[in-house]
């Protein structure tokens, strides 16, 4: 059976310290600390055809709704 043992943060990763006889470390698993404040969001730009779409289907409804249709 295995059992934490310890965590502690070092060199940005967070090392958590696993045992199986409650003294020796029987094996570590490093996770990186990512700080959200520093992740960027990634907004994609429209295609120039989805532009042209988008602006085709708006100039449709302007004449729908000025002629009635």
């Amino acid at each position: 059976m295995v059992d934490f043992l310890d965590e502690i943060i070092e060199d940005g990763y967070l090392v958590t310290r696993y045992t199986r006889d409650g003294k020796t470390v029987s094996h570590i698993v490093r996770t990186l600390i990512v700080d959200d404040s520093t992740v960027e969001e990634v907004v994609q730009e429209p295609s120039i055809e989805e532009q042209i779409l988008t602006e085709t289907k708006y100039q449709t409804v302007l004449l729908e709704m000025n002629t009635g249709l």
